[in-house]
């Protein structure tokens, strides 16, 4: 029996279309932290998904409409890879809670007429909170997520890491195994409720989040049990929205595997932003492609949990069933029991938001597995897995990583601690925050997975390597770049050298290897800039 709910691919026209995605380019701006603000347009020509196209040009003009006044005008070039951002004052503009309409007029001209393309946005500029709780805000151009820092006057960029913590049985029975987490080097801390209407006790609650207050440890705060009770929701939300340490809001988890009501994630998203529009809101999907859209329009954010480790993908050893795209569970919907699973819904994701023509795109996150010796898993993965998986997802746009579930085997936690560190240095995180991973091929070893994040103010590029071979090889791999001048291996071995026009390379990899590199690169006169300081071969935090 099918199912229903599978999101198809818009049909291919033979006409050629305008696809103007048009935003803000925060989710918030906020009265005092803010002084300026910024509209994002990203175009490109489709045969599935716009307006119809009919100009020889290859530019638009425009003009953005906001509270009665032109903010910003400009030309989109068609040609440009990526998308024209305009700025413009917030002098004048009254923050309030009520979103502004934008309208953006773009305009085509041709010898022969003048065609006026409008699209319609929200804009919130908000007043500052009366409380010292955090304020969260999402980058729509890049993904990344942050917190205003009052210490330092401004936004600051963060890449969460962390796992999903069991409260019942381990959490909550003493406040040093939140120091032991905290600990490892983990910056966000999802603690898992118990079931029931009353998930937490509240002063118990309150003890573990002053301690996450003073320890400066993120909150990521689970309503699993309740998202769909809007009397608790409201309750929870005017609790915790002006605690210092909260990030962010998670309500469904796998609410499409659990065929919860197709409008609960919207109903309930709409409720907390109407009681607190500070924080994002995010939930995890478990489906590949079940109601996609529905499920989604709940939430800023998105988790992607595909655990491929030990499962067989064909056959249910649970339900003694086969697995198909109708039929089955085998424990990671429409997977293969490969790597890729990881990255193919991630990408799908990315993908479903562009059909369905989203202005704002969901943001990312992934949901490597480390848990096994139960259900449809027959084991753990290896901690050098488990670093395969993270890597994986953040090559593929996820901006944060939380791992289901802690506590796990002693070597992956002390791993990923590791881990942790490397991520969470200022430098790698202004990378993976203030860009988007591009794909880049590698060529003479298959399932080799490469992004690249290369910022506008720097000459430097962060480079992620990882290997999904089932074996190691010593088959040399190339990599291309553009006029590279050094190298300096953050996670990894340190053998990557640069090798002229192939680029990096290096001679055979093992199995499950994973390579986190800063390349220099220099100007056309072998000149370079470099910013930051990443740490150098000799200070590789895994160079084994």
């Amino acid at each position: 029996m099918d199912p229903g709910g599978w999101l198809d691919a818009p049909a291919e026209g033979s006409h050629t279309l305008l696809d103007l995605r048009f935003r803000p380019r925060m989710n918030i701006y906020v009265d005092e932290y803010d002084h300026e603000a910024s509209f994002i347009m990203a175009t490109e020509l489709s045969n599935q998904t716009g307006k119809w196209w009919y100009f020889d040009t290859d530019s638009l003009d425009y003009s953005i409409d906001m509270a009665d006044r032109t903010v910003a005008k400009g030309t989109i070039n068609l040609n440009e890879s990526s998308p024209t951002e305009a700025n413009f004052s917030l002098n004048g503009i009254t923050p309030r809670f009520d979103p502004y309409e934008v309208k953006l007029t773009a305009v085509a001209s041709s010898p022969k007429s003048n065609t006026s393309y409008i699209y319609i946005s929200q804009f919130y500029y908000l007043p500052l909170q009366n409380s010292t709780g955090s304020t969260v805000r999402l980058d729509s151009l890049y993904g990344g997520i942050s917190p205003y820092s009052t210490d330092h006057g401004r936004w600051i960029n963060l890449f969460p890491y962390a796992y999903y913590v069991n409260w019942g049985g381990w959490l909550e029975d003493s406040l040093s195994n939140l120091e032991e987490y905290a600990n490892l080097g983990y910056n966000l801390l999802h603690f898992v409720p118990e079931g029931g209407s009353t998930p937490f006790n509240v002063t118990t609650l309150n003890n573990y989040l002053d301690r996450c207050d003073e320890l400066g440890l993120w909150v990521m705060y689970d309503m699993r049990w309740t998202y769909q009770n809007e009397s608790l929701v409201t309750e929870q939300v005017n609790m915790l929205k002006t605690r210092k340490s909260l990030l962010l809001w998670y309500t469904g988890d796998e609410p499409d595997g659990a065929v919860d009501p197709q409008d609960a994630t919207q109903k309930s998203g709409d409720h907390i932003r109407s009681l607190d529009p500070y924080h994002p809101i995010s939930l995890c999907l478990n489906c590949y492609n079940y109601y996609y859209e529905a499920y989604s329009s709940g939430a800023d954010i998105l988790l992607s949990d595909v655990y491929p480790v030990g499962i067989n993908a064909t056959f249910s050893t649970v339900w003694n069933t086969t697995c198909n795209a109708t039929y089955g569970d085998c424990g990671c919907d429409d997977c293969e029991g490969k790597w890729e699973d990881i990255s193919v819904r991630l990408d799908r994701f990315a993908q479903y938001d562009k059909w369905l023509e989203r202005s704002i795109p969901k943001t990312l996150w992934g949901v490597p597995q480390a848990f096994g010796e139960e259900s449809y898993w027959p084991r753990y993965p290896t901690s050098d897995e488990e670093i395969l998986m993270n890597t994986l997802s953040i090559n593929h746009n996820a901006k944060a990583i939380v791992m289901w579930t802690f506590p796990t085997h002693a070597d992956i936690a002390n791993t990923t601690g590791l881990f942790a560190k490397a991520l969470s240095a200022d430098t790698v995180t202004d990378y993976l925050t203030g860009a988007n991973a591009e794909k880049v091929t590698a060529s003479g070893v298959d399932r080799v997975d490469v992004a690249q994040w290369t910022l506008s103010s720097s000459g430097t590029s962060l480079i992620s390597v990882v290997y999904l071979g089932d074996e190691d090889t010593f088959d040399t791999v190339r990599i291309p770049l553009l006029n590279p001048m050094s190298v300096m291996t953050i996670w990894g071995k340190a053998e990557w050298i640069l090798n002229g026009d192939e680029g990096l390379v290096k001679e055979g990899l093992t199995k499950n290897e994973v390579s986190i590199i800063f390349v220099e690169s220099g100007s056309a006169s072998g000149e370079g800039e470099y910013h930051g300081k990443p740490l150098g071969d000799e200070e590789s935090l895994d160079d084994n």
